[in-house]
């Protein structure tokens, strides 16, 4: 279907995840992708410090997902609500808001200093006391604005992805972590929820350094930072614990050689963040198929180190020290 409006969900079990004595109707449900939001509840989302607002879809598909998982669950529905991204998640990816004010807030420490003195001159004619008393002013006004940007009163960029819209990894790594394991276990590669596995790396691991990517011929992607692994990794889809076998300790297996970002130093790295960064020629929607070829673009020297996440911490630190 070429422009589709709905999409319709299945359960492949007859029961409750883990509740057998629990018997659940396989009747799919559909739901629209974009629904109607009048009279539809608004919730609030936190996902890594970073809120935004949802639609609560309504009892019918709550209970539908909850009847299934054993637990209470809510469908929700982003809309044109958006996070922001944190830290430098979006490093050298343009972002919605007013990003005039990023620059402009690097010389705001030196703003106040200067307007500071200037105020305490014994001996100062008129017009400098107002250059500083406008340098204070503006030194004041500056943050303010960033504080409402980091609190989100400008627009961001996520939907509901974890830190960026894109994860890629490689055949390549993934083969890599297969041979790790003991006689034939394959790690079901879904557990490293990426959107894009490419095929063809010479070698292992080599997205690490891949900087910038073309698919399909049209469509520039902008990898930006690592993903840090958890221990999400080590859960056996069949029972939603950890696994027994080796694929139950992937997590510490990649752990020998893997941690390799000072910024996230405990975790293993798999994987890159990325974000599209160029309109898909004249067509009004950028699509991203299966066998789509991929060329790599740009060739980092070194790993990209991930930054803070919590991007209002640096600037509550600014106003004790200010």
């Amino acid at each position: 279907m070429e422009n589709p409006t709905e999409l319709e969900v299945h359960y492949g079990l007859n029961h409750t995840f883990d509740r057998p004595d629990k018997p659940i109707e396989r009747s799919p449900l559909t739901v629209p992708l974009k629904p109607d939001i009048t009279g539809l509840k608004s919730v609030t989302v936190t996902m890594h410090f970073n809120s935004c607002t949802a639609y609560d879809m309504g009892q019918k598909y709550n209970e539908w997902f909850s009847d299934r998982v054993g637990y209470s669950v809510k469908l929700l529905y982003i809309g044109d609500y958006r996070r922001r991204i944190l830290g430098n998640m979006g490093e050298g990816v343009k972002v919605h808001g007013n990003t005039w004010i990023y620059s402009t807030l690097a010389p705001v420490p030196m703003a106040i200093i200067i307007g500071y003195i200037a105020l305490r001159a014994e001996t100062m004619r008129t017009t400098w006391h107002i250059v500083a008393i406008a340098a204070f002013v503006i030194s004041c006004i500056l943050p303010f604005r960033q504080f409402q940007k980091l609190s989100g009163a400008t627009k961001p960029g996520l939907t509901f992805a974890d830190l960026a819209a894109y994860l890629v990894i490689s055949n390549s790594s993934y083969d890599n972590v297969n041979s790790r394991l003991s006689g034939d276990e394959e790690l079901d590669i879904t557990k490293f929820r990426a959107n894009i596995v490419v095929s063809g790396a010479k070698d292992a691991f080599e997205e690490d350094f891949w900087g910038e990517l073309q698919i399909g011929g049209d469509i520039t992607m902008k990898l930006t930072q690592n993903c840090a692994r958890c221990s999400s990794l080590n859960v056996d889809y069949k029972t939603g614990k950890p696994g027994t076998t080796d694929a139950g300790k992937v997590l510490k297996i990649l752990s020998k050689d893997r941690r390799v970002d000072p910024g996230t130093k405990w975790s293993p790295i798999f994987g890159r963040y990325g974000f599209i960064t160029s309109p898909s020629g004249d067509k009004p929607t950028m699509r991203i198929t299966v066998g789509d070829e991929v060329s790599i673009l740009k060739m980092n020297k070194q790993r990209t180190v991930t930054g803070m996440l919590i991007g209002s911490f640096p600037l509550f630190i600014f106003f004790i020290v200010a």
